[in-house]
């Protein structure tokens, strides 16, 4: 029980971090492109949904893998400083 917390915690902060990173990202003199700005929306809201839902109970179990993939999927986020364009098109 107390690794499941564990996990559940990690997975907790790298969703919020993830989203957080989302959210600040500022355009600047990049195109706007809507299918990149409509995939960022839907990370943003997926990703704030995890810890809102850890938080008031509703989420109870999490494994190791989901919690590697949120992880790993929060690195690649904060790598690209929120650009989404850069996760989907790195080069």
């Amino acid at each position: 029980m107390a690794e499941n917390n564990v996990l559940l915690l990690i997975d907790a902060m790298a969703c919020a971090v993830m989203a957080m990173q989302l959210m600040v990202f500022q355009r600047g003199s990049l195109t706007y492109r809507p299918l990149a700005s409509c995939f960022a929306w839907a990370l943003i809201v997926a990703s704030v949904a995890v810890p809102i839902r850890i938080l008031s109970g509703e989420y109870l179990n999490t494994d190791w893998s989901e919690t590697f993939i949120n992880v790993a999927l929060c690195i690649a986020v904060v790598r690209a400083q929120g650009n989404v364009m850069k996760i989907i098109n790195p080069g």
